[in-house]
């Protein structure tokens, strides 16, 4: 696991946590970074071992949809320049 750092975010575009717990981790640890206003809670414990498969079913259920609209919009941009 690599802990997360200001540089990550810097460069996230969406930026994920499991739980609550994380995302309050997340603005202890970085406290008034922009990025953490778009911090998409997943609702999902984190009592999973790494690529336990039932997580990545979840993760990808749960994830999905988000990336699916950055997509679309990464399109229309690419389309239509402002």
């Amino acid at each position: 696991m690599v802990p997360v750092n200001e540089r990550m975010l810097d460069w996230a575009d969406i930026v994920f946590v499991m739980e609550d717990d994380q995302r309050e981790w997340l603005a202890r640890t970085f406290p008034g970074h922009p990025k953490l206003a778009e911090t998409v809670t997943l609702d999902i414990e984190d009592e999973y071992h790494f690529l336990d498969p039932g997580l990545v079913a979840l993760l990808t259920e749960r994830v999905t949809p988000y990336l699916d609209r950055v997509r679309v919009a990464t399109r229309s941009l690419e389309r239509h320049p402002p």
